[in-house]
């Protein structure tokens, strides 16, 4: 968010943002899912996590990111003003909090933060978009490999996704059977590894470019 402000500018900034700099501890939840978005929270040093449940909780798709990460800006402004996941520190990690009132003051006056934050909506717009391909893969494993991404936040990284095998069929309608039969598949061919109750995805980049989807 930061990127080309000025020295003078940014120093200014941090000096009134002193007060609003918090700390997590490896396990704490940084923010819940649902909670009103009060401010821009940016993580500046760590390691953490992305839950988000899906489907009244059948599913949720856990997300390993490192910093910087702003959470969640599409969410500041709007009707919909409440975080989409939750957010958990992997490793203790550092969080600078901007007030709204703030937020609002460097979009009026400050043409390269304002720039920023446009191109950072942008960035997930566009995110959002490549979760729907244009056309539908006819293979299981496509349609499995098109539901792990639509599913995650970033398009990047190792995911588990927690959840049961008969939701997942349920979802995909298909044979409990079926989807077992397809992850062992992608399991052997090094795309996932599966344990009760959880699917690890250990790149999702990886299997979005197979040749399957």
């Amino acid at each position: 968010m930061l990127q080309g402000v000025s020295l003078l500018e940014m120093t200014t900034l941090f000096k009134q943002l002193s007060n609003h700099e918090h700390k997590f501890a490896e396990g704490d939840y940084i923010i819940l899912q649902d909670e009103t978005c009060n401010g821009l929270l940016s993580i500046i040093e760590g390691d953490f996590s992305i839950e988000t449940t899906y489907f009244g909780g059948r599913f949720c798709m856990v997300e390993f990111i490192s910093a910087p990460y702003t959470i969640e800006p599409d969410v500041l402004y709007g009707i919909q003003r409440r975080y989409q996941s939750s957010y958990r520190a992997q490793s203790p990690c550092r969080v600078l909090e901007c007030p709204k009132s703030m937020v609002s003051e460097l979009m009026s006056s400050n043409v390269v933060f304002q720039l920023n934050f446009l191109n950072l909506l942008s960035t997930l717009a566009s995110r959002r978009r490549q979760a729907f391909p244009s056309s539908p893969t006819p293979s299981l494993e496509g349609r499995l490999a098109q539901f792990f991404f639509r599913l995650s936040t970033i398009p990047k990284g190792r995911k588990e996704l927690r959840t049961r095998m008969s939701d997942l069929a349920l979802y995909l309608g298909c044979s409990r059977p079926l989807v077992s039969e397809s992850l062992h598949r992608m399991q052997v061919q090094g795309f996932l590894n599966m344990r009760r109750g959880c699917i690890e995805i250990p790149d999702i980049e990886s299997l979005m470019n197979n040749t399957f989807v």
